[in-house]
């Protein structure tokens, strides 16, 4: 019997399949080459402000967390795959906790607070690696959103976006300078404890008109509201 050396080869079904010289094998011509790099982008619905997954050690049950216009989706990876619709005006609280292991992996846990007193619910975004963009998301969501509405409540003061493993406790919303009916809220002040409080919700707002003026690009839009955020 004559061999035939491996090599590309008509395999009669009009397309060509590589011999390697014995047998055919599972390569076409026109398959694309695997690449380790390629990972496919999932599409993301119009509107949508921030989305990332949960990364567990086990590499299953991850959660998928999404916030598109004044809506944080929260889809636990739990065998029931409770999703959860929240409205951001609703968020009280954001806190960010990161265990050692997380901090090693690069990831940590946002955690925020909806409603307030015993109706009030915590929902966690467990192993996130795009925390600190997720932080800033819902935070300016919050606040564009309350600016809109003309609530000039904001949710507590996000602490630093690499926290250690024990965060520090925060204080009560009874030493916020000013009572409100909204959901628990503090305003930030200035390290000279001398000067007057920053009013976040005129800047923003003066912000927002420069942006919907032309005056800002999308872009130092953007970079504005983090920096005045302190994020």
């Amino acid at each position: 019997m004559t061999e035939v050396a491996a090599g590309w080869y008509d395999d009669g079904s009009g397309g060509k399949r590589w011999w390697d010289g014995r047998a055919w094998t599972t390569r076409q011509a026109d398959m694309p080459v695997p690449t380790a790099s390629f990972v496919p982008k999932p599409k993301l619905p119009k509107g949508t402000r921030w989305a990332a997954v949960g990364n567990p050690l086990s590499k299953l049950g991850g959660g998928r967390y999404l916030l598109i216009e004044d809506h944080l989706f929260v889809h636990l990876g739990d065998a029931a795959r409770t999703l959860h619709d929240v409205l951001v005006t609703d968020i009280a609280e954001i806190d960010v906790v990161q265990s050692t292991l997380q901090k090693t992996r690069g990831l940590a846990t946002i955690r925020i607070t909806v409603g307030s007193g015993s109706d009030s619910e915590q929902l966690t975004l467990d192993d996130v690696r795009e925390f600190r963009e997720g932080v800033a998301a819902i935070r300016a969501t919050i606040a564009e959103s309350r600016l809109a509405l003309g609530d000039d409540s904001t949710p507590d003061p996000t602490p630093d976006p690499t926290p250690d493993p024990t965060p520090a406790p925060r204080p009560h919303a009874s030493s916020s300078p000013r009572a409100s009916s909204s959901p628990t809220s503090s305003v930030e002040t200035t390290p000279d404890a001398g000067g007057p409080a920053r009013d976040f919700i005129a800047e923003l707002a003066a912000l927002a008109a420069f942006h919907r003026d032309g005056v800002l690009t999308d872009e130092e839009f953007s970079a504005a509201k983090r920096k005045l955020l302190d994020l």
